[in-house]
C-alpha cells in the first residue's frame, strides 16, 4: 500500500541518521514488548563506544523513535510504537546479535519473576503485582522466545515463578496455557518441573479441571520425592490434597494434606502452612467435623 511504502520509507530515513551505536541499541530495544525500564535496557542493551545506555536512549527519545513516559510516582518507562518496533526487530533479526539479545532479554525477566515471588507473599504484594502486570507483555515475549528455542528449563522456571501471579490477577486460562506447554517442552526430572507442576495443577483445580489438577499433581508427587526436593513435595501434597478434597476423597485429602504439614514448618514457609491450615479446615467442614 502506498502508506505503508511511505511509513517504510520515512523509517528508513530516520533510521539511516543514527549513528551506528544508536543503531545497535534501537535494534536492540525491539526485544522488549509493552516498554521497558532503564535498568531493563541496560541489561538488554550494549553500552557501545563509551557512550551509556542512558545516553543513547536519550538520542532516540530526541529523534523521536522511542517514547518516554512519566508516572506521577517520577519513575520513568520507554516504549517504542509498534510499526517502530516491528521494524526495529527486523533489523535486530537481520544482525548476528539477535539471539544473543533475545536470550539476555528472558534472562533478565526471569530474574525479576524469581525475586518477586517471594514478595507476593509479603506486605509489598500490592506494589509487585502491579509490576508484574505492567511488565505482563515482556513475560509473554520472554516465555515465547524459550518455547520456541526449545529451553525448556528456563519456560519453566519463568512460568513456575509466575504462578502465583497468574493465580491472583485472574489469568488462570493463559498461565495454565503456558505452564502446560513448558511441561510439554521436556521432560527432564528438575526441580523446576517439580514446581511448574505444582503451579499447573493449583490453577487446573481453580479451573474445576480435578482430573487434570490430580494428574499433574501426582506426577508431580513422585518426581519430587525421587529427587529428595521437599520444598516441591510439600506444595504438591498440598495441592493434590485439596485436588481430591473437591472431589470428595476426604480421608486421602486429609492425608495428603498433613503430610506435608512437617516439610513447611520444618523449612518456615509460613505461607504454605497457613494454606495447608487452611484446607485442612475445609476437608473437617465437609466432614462435619465442626470443631
Amino acid at each position: 500500500m502506498p502508506r505503508q511504502q511511505t511509513l517504510r520509507g520515512t523509517l528508513d530515513w530516520s533510521y539511516d541518521l543514527l549513528s551506528e551505536p544508536e543503531k545497535r541499541l534501537f535494534c536492540q530495544l525491539s526485544a522488549f514488548a509493552g516498554g521497558w525500564t532503564l535498568e531493563a535496557a541496560e541489561a538488554v542493551g550494549v553500552c557501545v563506544e563509551g557512550e551509556t545506555v542512558l545516553d543513547l536512549l536519550g538520542t532516540l527519545v530526541g529523534k523521536s523513535l522511542v517514547v518516554v513516559e512519566v508516572a506521577q510516582d517520577g519513575s520513568v518507562r520507554y516504549t517504542l510504537l509498534e510499526p517502530v518496533r516491528q521494524y526495529a526487530r527486523e533489523k535486530l533479526e537481520e544482525s548476528e546479535e539477535a539471539e544473543v539479545v533475545l536470550r539476555r532479554h528472558a534472562l533478565f525477566f526471569l530474574t525479576l519473576a524469581e525475586r518477586a515471588e517471594p514478595e507476593l507473599k509479603g506486605a509489598g504484594q500490592e506494589e509487585w503485582l502491579v509490576l508484574l502486570e505492567e511488565e505482563h507483555d515482556n513475560f509473554r515475549a520472554a516465555l515465547s522466545w524459550a518455547l520456541e528455542q526449545g529451553e525448556a528449563e528456563l519456560a519453566l522456571r519463568l512460568g513456575a515463578a509466575l504462578g502465583e501471579f497468574w493465580h491472583m490477577h485472574g489469568h488462570l486460562s493463559e498461565g495454565r496455557r503456558w505452564l502446560e506447554g513448558a511441561l510439554a517442552k521436556g521432560d527432564a526430572a528438575s526441580v523446576a518441573r517439580v514446581k511448574a507442576l505444582a503451579k499447573a495443577s493449583w490453577i487446573a483445580w481453580e479451573q474445576t479441571d480435578l482430573e487434570r489438577a490430580t494428574a499433574l499433581g501426582e506426577e508431580g508427587l513422585k518426581l519430587a520425592r525421587k529427587l529428595g526436593d521437599e520444598e516441591g513435595a510439600a506444595t504438591t501434597l498440598l495441592n493434590l490434597g485439596v485436588a481430591v478434597m473437591v472431589r470428595g476423597e476426604l480421608e486421602r485429602a486429609t492425608s495428603l494434606i498433613e503430610d506435608g504439614l512437617p516439610l513447611f514448618r520444618e523449612s518456615g514457609d509460613k505461607w504454605g502452612l497457613a494454606r495447608s491450615l487452611l484446607c485442612l479446615g475445609l476437608v473437617a467442614m465437609f466432614r462435619e467435623d465442626y470443631e
